[in-house]
């Protein structure tokens, strides 16, 4: 499990209304949304519409219009369609969460680890015997940091 006092930077690839957003073990620190811009990030993070209005969190696009912020903390933004096309490493992050659908293969999420990043967490199985795929509470003892 992740050092509290040195929280996991995480950049997201696509941006559903994701648990991690309230763990102190993680800072989001960037997202990859092709559409909508900033603005429509920030809004479907704040207003999701199967779990409702996020709490007392303020979502907003930052006055730059190229990033957003959710309670005054900025979140870097980018509207990449390629994973080599965001500077995930650059940009202060440990682990991605690929929540696309679209890369399913440990060919295609390669360049995630090509480009420095650490972990990656695919929200959808990945069907090859070399991937571990978690359900929380049934196999996540196997995850190891």
């Amino acid at each position: 499990h992740a050092n509290q006092s040195c929280p996991r930077r995480l950049g997201a690839n696509w941006s559903p209304r994701l648990g991690a957003w309230d763990r102190s073990e993680i800072e989001i620190v960037h997202v990859n949304e092709l559409k909508g811009g900033a603005r429509t990030a920030a809004y479907m993070l704040q207003y999701d519409s199967v779990h409702g209005k996020w709490g007392t969190h303020d979502c907003r696009e930052a006055a730059d219009g190229k990033s957003f912020t959710v309670d005054g903390k900025p979140v870097g933004f980018s509207a990449s369609n390629t994973i080599e096309g965001v500077p995930w490493k650059d940009l202060g992050c440990d682990m991605v969460m690929e929540c696309t659908g679209n890369f399913l293969t440990t060919k295609v999420l390669q360049p995630y680890l090509d480009g420095g990043v650490k972990r990656v967490v695919v929200s959808a199985p990945v069907k090859e015997p070399s991937v571990l795929n978690v359900v929380m509470g049934v196999n996540d003892d196997q995850l190891t940091t």
